[in-house]
């Protein structure tokens, strides 16, 4: 199994479907948890991925650890969500 990464990323733009990664990053799995701290929801899905509550497409995320079993690339992992700022913490296992 390959090492274990954590990172994060911010939505910059409330209501924009944004990549986890540009670039190729292999894993074996991903764990993801929305920021305590965050103001709005976080919605994570392919890219149609759709943070309002209306339209919402995609899993709605919070502060308890979500799984998304493997492999995947996180350029296939996208999200969005009602509030700019808003972040989502992970970890993943990369793959080798």
């Amino acid at each position: 199994m390959g090492q274990i990464r954590d990172e994060s990323v911010n939505l910059t733009s409330a209501g924009t479907a944004q990549r986890f990664s540009a670039t190729t990053v292999p894993a074996l799995w991903v764990r993801l948890q929305a920021r305590g701290a965050n103001s709005g929801d976080v919605v994570v899905g392919g890219k149609t991925v759709v943070g309002a509550a209306t339209t919402r497409r995609g899993i709605l995320l919070s502060v308890t650890l979500t799984k998304i079993p493997g492999p995947l690339d996180l350029t296939d992992l996208w999200f969005d969500g009602t509030s700019t700022d808003d972040d989502i913490d992970f970890i993943y296992a990369e793959r080798d």
